[in-house]
């Protein structure tokens, strides 16, 4: 009985830090979006600057 009550403790332990992850990346995620919202427009109206160079 003891192994399943820490069996379950680990599981609520390793889902809270899922959580966290999880809301941390959506965090990343929308400040990036935030980012490229407000600098990464130049790229759609220059489509010049989206091309790799090419390599000689």
């Amino acid at each position: 009985m003891i192994s399943i009550v820490l069996m379950m403790t680990e599981l609520a332990a390793f889902q809270a830090e899922l959580r966290r992850d999880h809301e941390a990346l959506v965090d990343e995620i929308a400040g990036l979006r935030h980012h490229i919202n407000g600098h990464g427009c130049n790229l759609l109206r220059h489509p010049d600057l989206r091309q790799r160079p090419e390599s000689n």
